[in-house]
C-alpha cells in the first residue's frame, strides 16, 4: 500500500471555482537564432555571421577564406597538395605547376633539366651567379664564381679560370708556353720574347730564345714573300715600277710592280691587292697578279709608275709611264706616254691593255737613233698645298733630243683629264738644270720639312763638284808646264781610291737642292737656283754626298729629321763603305746655301765594308720597335763581300753610334750578288697590323728579270 501517493490524487477530484477554458492560439515564448549578416543561415551554422558571402551553401573560391564553413580554406585549389595555391584561380597563388607537387615555391632548383621546381620564372643555368651559365653553356665549373669565360686565367695554377679548356700556360699572350711548364717561351713576361721573335739587335735581350748573340737574318730565308720576273732568257726588268697604295679603298695598301720588258717587250704591271696578302708566297710571278695590264708590241708599258688620288676622288688612281726607242734597223719608233687609269674604290678588271687607260698622255723625247729604251723619271706630290696631288715627270737626258740632251722635271696639275693630251702644253712648270749642269741626279718630293702643308721637292745629285775641286786630270798652264792651280797637279792631291768606272766620281763632293716654299706661283721654266729654298753641299771630296735621302721624326720631338746617304764616304777606313748623315729638325737649316753641310749633320754613321756602298737607298720604316720614334731602312748594295745587305736601324740610335751595327735593329744578308739591291721610298700597311711594310727591288736579279721582295712586318 502507498496511502501517500492516494491523498493527492484524491484531492484533486475536489470541486471548486472553474477557471475559463481560452481557446485562442498559444503564445511561443522560445528565442530565435541570430543570422546578423542576413544569408539565411544563423550564426549556429554560419561560420561567418559577419560576411553574407559566407555559409554552408556558398563556393569554395580561392580567397584565405573558409567560403562554405566546411572547415577548410581554399580546399581544392592545392590539387597536388604541395602547400602552395594554383596561379590561375588565387589572387596570391603561387604554384606555377599545381599538378607536380615537387614544383612550388621555396622547392629545391634542379640545374639545367629545364624544369623551374621553384617558380623563379626559369630553370637554374646559372648556379654560382656568376653572370655565365653553365651546363651546356660556356661556364666550365658553375660551382665557383671565379670560373667563367671572362674572369682571368691565373697562370700555371692548374685551374682553367677563364674556360678556355686547359690553364693559362702562355702569360705574355705571344703564342708560345712558358718554357718552366712544358713550351718554348724562354721569357713568358715578354710579348716580344719567343722563338722566332724580331731578336732586335744592340737591346741586351734574348728576343728569339737563341741567347744573346746578335745574329743576321736572310732575305731568301727570312721574308716569306717574293716575287720574280718572266721565267724565260729574256730579261723582264721586274720592279722598273713600284708603288704601294690603296686601289681598291678596302683599308689595305696594294702592291704594284711593272716589268716594261715583260711579254716580248710589250712590258706589263701587276696589281696584288692587300686583301690576299695571307696567300702571297715565295717566287711568285706577275701572272698571278689580280689586275694585270699589258701594253702594246714594243710599247715597253712600265717604265716607272705612280699611284695616288690624283682627281681628288677619294680614290687611288693609278699612271703608268711607257718607253721611248727609235730603232730605225727594225724600223721602231714609239714615242713615251703616260696611261692613267682612274680608280673607282673597286678593283681594276683582271686584265687591262693600253686602250683600256682613261688618259693617254703623248710624251715625244726625241730619242736619237739605236737601240735604246727611255723611260720617264715618275713622282707626285702635293706642292701648292691644295690637297691636291701634282704628278712630277722628268724627262729628255743624254741622247734625247727633246731638251738638247738635258734633263727637264716637269709638274703637272692634279685634277680629273680626258682623252689624249700633249703633256708639254699641259704642264704648269717647268724646272732647268742651273749653270753648266745637264743633269739632276736623282729627286724625290717629301712632306713635313716646314709644315706649311705642302709638300717639297728634294734633288740630289751625288756627283756634283765644286769649281776647282780634282777631277782627275792635270791640267797645264803651258805645254808641258802643270797649273798649279789644279789640285790634281800637286803632289798633295789625295789618291784615287776604289774601283769606279768614272775617274772622276772619286772626286764628287755632292749636293741637295731644297725646292720648300709653296710653288703654287712657278709657272713656265724656272732653273733649280731659281726655285729652290736651299742648297747643301757636300765638304767631303769623294764622298757622294745626296746619293739618297728620306725624312722621318727619328728623335721623336715631333719636327721632320732628314737622313742623307754617301755612298763612298770612307770615314771607317774602308775603300767606298760608305755613309749616312742624321740632321735633326732639318726646317732650320734650309736657308741659302749651306757649302759644308756635312759639319751641321747631328749623327753620322760610316760603313764597315769595302765597296759596301752603305746608304744605296734609304726608307722610313715608320716606328718598328714602338718606342714612340721613326726607324730607318738603309741599303747596301756592295754588303759584305758582294753580298748586298738590308739594315734596319733604331731611329733612338741613329745618333749616338757611328757604325750600322751598332744603331740596328735587324739586319738581312743578300744572296751571293748585290743585284741592285734598292728599298723602295714608300711605304704602307699591307697586312693590316698597323705597321710599315716595304719592298726591295733586285733589278738585276737573274740577269735582269729582276725580282722584288716583300718586307712585311708580320715576318719580322
Amino acid at each position: 500500500m502507498r496511502p501517500s501517493l492516494l491523498l493527492p490524487l484524491l484531492a484533486s477530484c475536489i470541486d471548486g471555482p472553474k477557471t475559463p477554458i481560452d481557446t485562442s492560439e498559444p503564445v511561443d515564448t522560445q528565442v530565435l537564432p541570430l543570422d546578423a549578416d542576413g544569408d539565411g543561415f544563423p550564426e549556429d551554422t554560419d561560420c561567418d555571421d559577419s560576411n553574407p558571402l559566407v555559409n554552408p551553401v556558398r563556393t569554395e573560391i580561392c580567397n584565405d577564406i573558409d567560403d562554405n564553413c566546411d572547415g577548410e580554406v581554399d580546399e581544392g585549389f592545392d590539387a597536388d597538395g604541395d602547400g602552395s595555391f594554383v596561379t590561375q584561380f588565387c589572387p596570391e597563388g603561387d604554384d606555377c605547376d599545381d599538378e607536380d607537387a615537387t614544383i612550388y615555391p621555396g622547392a629545391e632548383e634542379v640545374p639545367y633539366d629545364g624544369i623551374d621546381q621553384d617558380c623563379s620564372g626559369d630553370d637554374v643555368t646559372d648556379v654560382d651567379g656568376d653572370g655565365h651559365e653553365g651546363g651546356t653553356g660556356a661556364d666550365c665549373d658553375d660551382n665557383d664564381a671565379a670560373i667563367h669565360p671572362e674572369a682571368t686565367d691565373v697562370p700555371y695554377d692548374g685551374i682553367d679560370q677563364d674556360c678556355s679548356g686547359e690553364d693559362l700556360l702562355d702569360a705574355d699572350g705571344d703564342g708560345h708556353d712558358s718554357a718552366d711548364h712544358g713550351g718554348d717561351d724562354c721569357d713568358d713576361t715578354n710579348a716580344t720574347t719567343y722563338p722566332g721573335a724580331p731578336d732586335w739587335m744592340n737591346d741586351s735581350i734574348n728576343n728569339d730564345c737563341e741567347g744573346l748573340a746578335d745574329s743576321y737574318g736572310s732575305l731568301t730565308g727570312d721574308l716569306s714573300v717574293s716575287i720574280v720576273g718572266t721565267t724565260s732568257t729574256q730579261e723582264a726588268l721586274l720592279g722598273r715600277g713600284t708603288a704601294l697604295c690603296d686601289l681598291d679603298s678596302d683599308g689595305l695598301q696594294d702592291m704594284v710592280l711593272s716589268a716594261p720588258f715583260s711579254s716580248d717587250y710589250s712590258g706589263q704591271t701587276g696589281i696584288f691587292y692587300g686583301s690576299g696578302w695571307s696567300t702571297w708566297g715565295q717566287d711568285m710571278t706577275l701572272a698571278g697578279a689580280d689586275t694585270l695590264i699589258t701594253g702594246d708590241r714594243y710599247e715597253f708599258s712600265g717604265f716607272g709608275t705612280i699611284c695616288t688620288d690624283l682627281d681628288n676622288d677619294g680614290h687611288d688612281d693609278l699612271v703608268v709611264g711607257t718607253g721611248e726607242i727609235n730603232y730605225s734597223t727594225i724600223n721602231l719608233d714609239e714615242a713615251a706616254t703616260l696611261l692613267v687609269y682612274y680608280g673607282t674604290g673597286f678593283p681594276l678588271a683582271a686584265a687591262l691593255t693600253t686602250s683600256d687607260a682613261d688618259i693617254r698622255i703623248d710624251i715625244s723625247m726625241d730619242a736619237q737613233d739605236g737601240a735604246f729604251v727611255y723611260g720617264l723619271g715618275l713622282g707626285h706630290g702635293d706642292f701648292d698645298g691644295n690637297g691636291v696631288p701634282e704628278m712630277v715627270i722628268a724627262t729628255g737626258g743624254s741622247r734625247l733630243d727633246v731638251h738638247n740632251e738635258e734633263e727637264r722635271i716637269h709638274v703637272l696639275g692634279g685634277g680629273r683629264y680626258s682623252g689624249n693630251l700633249r703633256f708639254f702644253s699641259e704642264v704648269d712648270f717647268t724646272l732647268e738644270p742651273e749653270g753648266d749642269e745637264t743633269e739632276f741626279g736623282s729627286w724625290d718630293a717629301r712632306a713635313g720639312l716646314d709644315a706649311d702643308g705642302s709638300d717639297e721637292l728634294i734633288l740630289r745629285k751625288w756627283d756634283w763638284k765644286e769649281d776647282g775641286d780634282p777631277d782627275g786630270t792635270c791640267d797645264t798652264a803651258a805645254p808641258g808646264v802643270p797649273d798649279s792651280g789644279d789640285p790634281d797637279c800637286l803632289d798633295t792631291a789625295p789618291p784615287i781610291t776604289g774601283d769606279d768606272t768614272a775617274y772622276e766620281d772619286d772626286w764628287a763632293r755632292g749636293a741637295m737642292d731644297f725646292l720648300v716654299d709653296p710653288m703654287s706661283d712657278l709657272v713656265g721654266a724656272v732653273t733649280t737656283a731659281d726655285a729652290r729654298t736651299a742648297r747643301f753641299q757636300g765638304d767631303n771630296t769623294g764622298e757622294g754626298f745626296g746619293f739618297d735621302s728620306i725624312t722621318g721624326d727619328f728623335d721623336g720631338d715631333g719636327l721632320a729629321d732628314l737622313a742623307v746617304s754617301a755612298v763612298l764616304n770612307e770615314d771607317s777606313g774602308v775603300v767606298d763603305g760608305g755613309g749616312l748623315y742624321i740632321f735633326s729638325g732639318i726646317h732650320a737649316e734650309l736657308a741659302g746655301t749651306v757649302p759644308d753641310a756635312t759639319t751641321l749633320a747631328d749623327g753620322a754613321l760610316a760603313g764597315a765594308y769595302p765597296f759596301g756602298y752603305f746608304g744605296t737607298s734609304l726608307a722610313n720604316v715608320g716606328d718598328a720597335n714602338r718606342d714612340g720614334i721613326d726607324d730607318l731602312l738603309v741599303t747596301e748594295a756592295g754588303g759584305s763581300g758582294g753580298v748586298g745587305m738590308v739594315w734596319m736601324l733604331d731611329g733612338a740610335l741613329l745618333w749616338s753610334v757611328p757604325t750600322p751595327e751598332q744603331a740596328a735593329l735587324l739586319a738581312w744578308y743578300g744572296e751571293d750578288q748585290a743585284d741592285g739591291l734598292t728599298v723602295t721610298p714608300d711605304s704602307g700597311d699591307i697586312d693590316g697590323d698597323g705597321l710599315a711594310d716595304l719592298l726591295l727591288v733586285q733589278n738585276d736579279y737573274d740577269e735582269g728579270n729582276g725580282r722584288v721582295f716583300v718586307l712585311l712586318s708580320s715576318d719580322w
